[in-house]
């Protein structure tokens, strides 16, 4: 029996419907991203200002209808600011089927994390990791600030503005690939003298010695690679000193904790 053509376009249009029905009926699917960031170890309340930050991005995003009509999906690990807590968060988030991972708070955990998220071809996208070792690479690895022989070269050419010939640079060793890296660019650029005290924020600090350390070639100026507490410490102990000289931070202490360590 020949089939007539109104029946072939009204069952079209029935199954057309029913697809569309179908369809219609299950919310899109998310689009996951994850954050991968220090909450609990040294420096974690920066972190936790991260992660808020994220969170209300998301949530203002996804208020507004998502990406193409899907919502943002953000998954938050802890790194504990760890080589073992690092690893794990990334692959946990990796097996959750991320398409990009937001991480790490610091260049040295972000070094860490990098060949594990690269074998994932996974997105790896940072705000905090200023390191030059990632610096013109073809991989997957995105950041939004500059790295630092920009930072190098904008803080000689500050440093020499202000008259300054002596800077001593306090460092925290748990992050060498950002201290470090950032010292020798700038003594690359400044033509006065650069010294150094180290310490290591997941040890005990002897800060007798430390300061005792900064302020032996007598700087006019110190500038201090540490998250806020050590931070806001380092200030109270160099106030109690009498140092007058210039006192400079990195965005690593950008967060309000700074103000409580310190005092004013």
């Amino acid at each position: 029996m020949p089939v007539r053509p109104t029946s072939v376009l009204i069952y079209l249009s029935a199954l057309l419907a029913l697809l569309f029905t179908s369809s219609c009926s299950q919310p899109p699917e998310p689009i996951k991203l994850g954050i991968s960031i220090n909450l609990s170890g040294r420096g974690g309340e920066a972190g936790e200002h991260i992660r808020d930050g994220a969170l209300l991005a998301v949530d203002h995003i996804n208020k507004r209808g998502g990406i193409n009509g899907r919502p943002l999906q953000l998954l938050v690990r802890d790194d504990q600011n760890s080589e073992d807590g690092i690893k794990a968060a990334d692959q946990w988030l990796i097996d959750q089927g991320v398409l990009a991972i937001i991480g790490h708070s610091l260049s040295s955990n972000t070094l860490t994390a990098y060949p594990l998220v690269m074998e994932s071809n996974t997105v790896l996208i940072t705000a905090h990791a200023a390191t030059s070792k990632l610096s013109g690479l073809d991989d997957l690895f995105l950041r939004t600030t500059v790295d630092c022989v920009l930072y190098g070269k904008t803080v000689a050419r500050f440093l020499q503005s202000q008259g300054i010939s002596r800077v001593a640079f306090l460092i925290d060793m748990s992050n060498a690939a950002f201290g470090l890296d950032y010292m020798e660019q700038v003594k690359h650029h400044f033509k006065g003298q650069v010294t150094a005290a180290h310490l290591k924020s997941r040890q005990h600090a002897d800060w007798p010695l430390l300061v005792e350390q900064l302020l032996a070639p007598e700087p006019q100026a110190i500038f201090m690679f540490t998250e806020a507490s050590m931070t806001g410490i380092a200030l109270q102990k160099l106030n109690l000193k009498g140092f007058e000289g210039l006192r400079l931070a990195t965005p690593w202490t950008q967060c309000p904790e700074l103000m409580r360590h310190s005092g004013r």
